[in-house]
This record gives C-alpha cells, structure tokens and sequence, in this order.
C-alpha cells in the first residue's frame, strides 16, 4: 500500500512537470526570430485574410476642449 502511494505521487510529479513544460513552451516561450509565441502565430494564420475597416475623424480634441474655443 506503502509503494502506491509513493508511486502515485511520483506520477503525479511527472504529470505536473510534464504540463509546466508544455504550457511554457505553448504560451510563453517566443520564437528566436520574433517576439510572437506559438499562439501568437497562430492567430495570425488564422486571421491573415479577416480585414477590419475603421474610419478616424481628423481634428477632434481627445483630451481637451481648448482647441474648440476660438
């Protein structure tokens, strides 16, 4: 009974190891000739062809009102 527990825990050990390399690798380790990480590059590919129009509206005061007085 001794040794399943022992074993169970080893396992478990290995299993959590196992997940934190993979996580790293996945979600946080960046490509050598990017910033961008595996998810990253991922949603590019996926979204390379989405095009998002937005329009800007020239000469708008975004943090004061002075511009408008006069």
């Amino acid at each position: 009974m001794r040794i399943k527990k022992i074993l169970l825990i080893i396992l478990l050990i290995i299993l959590v190891l196992a997940l934190s390399v993979a996580s790293y690798f996945v979600f946080i380790k960046q490509d050598e000739k990017s910033t961008l990480t595996l998810i990253d590059k991922k949603w590019i590919e996926d979204n390379k062809n989405n095009v998002v129009d937005f329009g800007i509206v020239n000469n708008v005061p975004i943090f004061s009102y002075s511009e408008m007085v006069g």
